[in-house]
């Protein structure tokens, strides 16, 4: 389940006016020349006609195979960007400057292949950034400016290691790390420094990684808010293991188990004993069953 660092609601809709930009090609706008939706029109620009006030912009599915500084209209109001699945590929330097108050940013599904050392550096105010599937082979993404970042989200992409780049020991308010469906194989200690550096109290989602191996104290020192270990284990006896590695855990949440039971295996109560070392205020596990310590 998606867990956010701040209610964001859903933006009521009030009503619809439709604005024309140039063949044929049209926007919508939602509530008072605020919030726009551009979804899916086939646009290869972003319409001039869309007003400075805007507050909230979704030009998902179209077409902006490169993204350059000059891209976006002055959009100093624009907090909320969803560009999912607009078959980007390219992100240059200060891409974003025009639209540089953005606090959501929304990438996912595009075949990025470049991006430039300063591409996301403009965004000073960004607190949510999503990567989902977007082909990422590891966290070392240039975002060093993005101190006000709380939440990312990398999942179904290519990533190795929670290894988190140094710089973000800064980033005092980060809260969520999302890295479900990834190629995480093992947990090392030197791959949560920078996590033990940071504030802690931080949620830690390995939904659906093939773990094969946990090593002892990788969470040592840290609290998590909550630790999401569904499905992230390529088999019983490394679930059983790495339940062990993670002797003298603390986490507020800890969900761990299998999202579609596997009825032909039989598991024990013995499978689980590894929770006996961890500290936890709530433990969710699937499918439910009772596991006496």
């Amino acid at each position: 389940m998606p867990v956010f660092c701040m209610d964001r609601g859903i933006f009521p809709i009030i009503f619809f006016i439709l604005i024309q930009n140039g063949s044929g090609e049209e926007c919508t706008k939602v509530m008072n020349n605020r919030h726009y939706s551009c979804e899916g029109r086939n646009l290869t620009y972003i319409p001039t006609s869309i007003p400075s006030t805007v507050e909230t912009l979704d030009f998902s599915f179209n077409l902006l195979p490169s993204l350059q500084k000059h891209l976006f209209p002055p959009l100093y109001d624009l907090q909320f960007l969803d560009l999912t699945r607009c078959q980007i590929q390219y992100i240059a330097d200060d891409a974003f400057h025009n639209v540089k108050n953005v606090t959501t940013l929304i990438l996912t599904g595009n075949p990025i292949s470049y991006t430039a050392p300063d591409s996301l550096n403009s965004l000073h105010k960004l607190q949510r950034l999503v990567l989902v599937d977007i082909g990422l082979l590891s966290l070392n993404v240039q975002f060093n400016n993005l101190t006000k970042l709380q939440e990312l989200k990398a999942g179904t992409n290519k990533i190795q290691t929670i290894a988190l780049p140094l710089f973000m020991i800064n980033f005092k308010d980060f809260c969520i790390l999302d890295l479900h469906a990834n190629n995480i194989s093992s947990l090392k200690v030197n791959h949560t420094a920078v996590l033990r550096e940071m504030r802690g109290n931080i949620t830690l989602i390995l939904s659906s990684n093939p773990i094969l191996h946990i090593e002892p104290g990788v969470f040592k020192d840290i609290y998590l808010k909550e630790l999401n270990i569904h499905s992230a284990f390529v088999s019983f006896d490394a679930m059983r293991y790495g339940l062990k590695a993670l002797s003298g855990l603390n986490v507020g949440k800890l969900a761990i188990g299998n999202y579609i039971e596997h009825r032909a295996i039989k598991i024990s109560d013995a499978d689980y004993h590894g929770l006996c070392l961890i500290y936890f205020t709530v433990i969710f596990l699937s499918p439910k069953r009772t596991v006496t310590f």
